[in-house]
Protein backbone atom coordinates (compact mmCIF):
# COMPACT_ATOMS: atom_id res chain seq x y z
CA UNK A 1 0.00 0.00 0.00
CA UNK A 2 1.26 3.46 -0.85
CA UNK A 3 -0.07 6.74 0.51
CA UNK A 4 0.44 10.47 0.06
CA UNK A 5 -0.94 11.77 3.37
CA UNK A 6 0.16 15.37 2.78
CA UNK A 7 -2.08 15.50 -0.31
CA UNK A 8 -5.06 14.00 1.48
CA UNK A 9 -5.22 10.89 -0.67
CA UNK A 10 -6.18 7.53 0.84
CA UNK A 11 -3.76 5.30 -1.02
CA UNK A 12 -2.99 2.83 -3.75
CA UNK A 13 -3.01 -0.94 -3.21
CA UNK A 14 -1.40 -3.79 -5.04
CA UNK A 15 0.93 -6.78 -4.84
CA UNK A 16 3.66 -5.28 -7.05
CA UNK A 17 5.56 -2.52 -5.21
CA UNK A 18 6.88 -0.94 -8.41
CA UNK A 19 3.38 -0.72 -9.89
CA UNK A 20 1.96 0.70 -6.68
CA UNK A 21 4.72 3.32 -6.58
CA UNK A 22 4.20 4.26 -10.24
CA UNK A 23 0.43 4.57 -9.74
CA UNK A 24 0.97 6.59 -6.58
CA UNK A 25 3.25 9.00 -8.47
CA UNK A 26 0.55 9.41 -11.12
CA UNK A 27 -2.06 10.09 -8.45
CA UNK A 28 0.18 12.67 -6.74
CA UNK A 29 0.80 14.46 -10.04
CA UNK A 30 -2.93 14.48 -10.76
CA UNK A 31 -3.74 15.92 -7.33
CA UNK A 32 -1.13 18.66 -7.82
CA UNK A 33 -2.55 19.46 -11.28
CA UNK A 34 -6.10 19.69 -9.88
CA UNK A 35 -4.97 22.05 -7.12
CA UNK A 36 -3.13 24.22 -9.63
CA UNK A 37 -6.08 24.26 -12.04
CA UNK A 38 -8.43 25.28 -9.22
CA UNK A 39 -6.00 27.94 -7.99
CA UNK A 40 -5.71 26.25 -4.62
CA UNK A 41 -2.50 26.02 -2.64
CA UNK A 42 -1.11 22.58 -1.91
CA UNK A 43 -1.48 21.34 1.66
CA UNK A 44 1.44 21.94 4.03
CA UNK A 45 3.84 19.02 3.58
CA UNK A 46 5.84 19.60 6.74
CA UNK A 47 6.02 16.48 8.89
CA UNK A 48 3.59 16.24 11.77
CA UNK A 49 4.89 15.73 15.28
CA UNK A 50 3.27 12.99 17.35
CA UNK A 51 3.90 13.25 21.10
CA UNK A 52 2.79 9.71 21.82
CA UNK A 53 0.04 11.00 24.11
CA UNK A 54 -3.68 11.21 23.42
CA UNK A 55 -6.92 10.94 25.34
CA UNK A 56 -9.08 7.94 24.58
CA UNK A 57 -12.63 7.66 25.81
CA UNK A 58 -13.76 4.07 26.37
CA UNK A 59 -16.68 2.47 28.20
CA UNK A 60 -16.09 2.04 31.95
CA UNK A 61 -16.36 -1.76 31.67
CA UNK A 62 -13.53 -1.82 29.11
CA UNK A 63 -11.43 0.42 31.35
CA UNK A 64 -12.07 -2.00 34.21
CA UNK A 65 -11.17 -5.02 32.06
CA UNK A 66 -7.91 -3.38 30.99
CA UNK A 67 -7.08 -2.50 34.61
CA UNK A 68 -7.78 -6.08 35.73
CA UNK A 69 -5.63 -7.48 32.91
CA UNK A 70 -2.83 -5.13 33.92
CA UNK A 71 -3.06 -6.22 37.54
CA UNK A 72 -3.19 -9.93 36.62
CA UNK A 73 -0.16 -9.70 34.34
CA UNK A 74 1.88 -7.34 36.51
CA UNK A 75 2.03 -4.73 33.77
CA UNK A 76 0.91 -1.12 33.71
CA UNK A 77 -2.46 -0.12 32.34
CA UNK A 78 -0.61 1.80 29.63
CA UNK A 79 1.40 -1.30 28.60
CA UNK A 80 -1.74 -3.44 28.36
CA UNK A 81 -3.63 -0.79 26.37
CA UNK A 82 -0.66 -0.26 24.05
CA UNK A 83 -0.38 -4.01 23.39
CA UNK A 84 -4.10 -4.21 22.60
CA UNK A 85 -3.92 -1.23 20.24
CA UNK A 86 -0.82 -2.66 18.49
CA UNK A 87 -2.60 -5.98 18.01
CA UNK A 88 -5.68 -4.24 16.65
CA UNK A 89 -3.68 -2.07 14.25
CA UNK A 90 -1.73 -5.10 12.99
CA UNK A 91 -4.93 -6.95 12.12
CA UNK A 92 -6.79 -3.95 10.67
Amino acid sequence: MGRVPALGYGGVHGADRAKVFAELCDVAEEIVAIHEADGRALPDASPRFFSGKFVLRIPPELHEALALKAEQTGRSLNAVAEAAIRKGVATA
